[in-house]
């Protein structure tokens, strides 16, 4: 494959690769990605060539599917920046990311060269910022965000009387489920305003993560209910934000206006 402006779009598909030979002049090497998963789905190093996936339209995980990442593979969202539509994920069924510490799955946008190289092909004529892409959606609290990356998200914009923002987290979980959603040993910065927001009835279990913000402000965790211990805040307005009554112990705050602001 040589001389061409796209390499791969794959859709909500699960293609095996084989035997593509990547040569000179391919201007954007990614593998693109997008809408309502149809079967359980795998992202993962395709065929060795170390290809990032771009989401070019909304991912939706149905119920009773799941969409596997790999340890290592790094997923980035087209980037807005200005007005327009973010793209995001929805997760109604399962999101099983086979991550570790030592091979974290990353969210970013399609303008961070820092993961997955140059992979739009643009050179430095382009860098990410907060707000390039909306959010993981999680509609299904049976899920665990864990050993991943997620930078440069969290703002989502609605045209009706001209642009304007609706959401701006970066994780949502909005699940009304029993279960206990989970977040642990991530890496979060550099949303556009709020890190993670909880507006599930059940108290999202946070807890050994490292969340800062993005320069401009924002929220760590916020929303209704949320356990959270051992985690290490930086450079926010609010470390911790919550309405209902929490568990905040064991974290280590600096350099945020509020460290933690319980109004419930």
């Amino acid at each position: 494959l040589t001389g061409n402006n796209n390499l791969f779009y794959q859709g909500p598909g699960s293609p095996a690769y084989s035997g593509n030979v990547l040569g000179s002049g391919n201007r954007a090497r990614f593998i693109g990605v997008g809408g309502a998963l149809g079967q359980n789905v795998t992202w993962g190093n395709a065929q060795g060539l170390n290809l990032p996936y771009h989401v070019i339209s909304d991912v939706t995980v149905p119920a009773g599917r799941t969409l596997t990442v790999e340890g290592g593979v790094v997923v980035k969202f087209t980037a807005v920046q200005g007005s327009g539509y973010r793209r995001l994920i929805h997760v109604d069924g399962t999101l099983n990311l086979l991550s570790s510490a030592g091979q974290k799955v990353v969210f970013t946008s399609s303008l961070d060269d820092t993961y997955g190289g140059d992979s739009n092909g643009d050179g430095a004529a382009s860098g990410p910022a907060a707000g390039d892409w909306g959010c993981l959606r999680y509609n299904n609290s049976a899920n665990v965000l864990h050993d991943a990356v997620v930078r440069h998200g969290g703002r989502q914009m609605i045209s009706d009387y001209g642009w304007r923002d609706i959401d701006t987290q970066m994780v949502w979980v909005m699940a009304a489920g029993a279960a206990t959603f989970e977040l642990r040993n991530c890496t979060l910065e550099k949303a556009y305003d709020k890190v993670i927001y909880n507006t599930s009835p059940q108290a999202a279990w946070v807890h050994h993560n490292t969340i800062s913000g993005s320069g401009i402000g924002g929220t760590g965790v916020s929303g209704s209910v949320a356990t959270v211990q051992d985690n290490a805040f930086s450079g926010l307005s609010y470390a911790v934000n919550l309405d209902g009554v929490s568990t905040v112990e064991r974290n280590t705050i600096s350099g945020c206006d509020w460290a933690v602001y319980l109004s419930g």
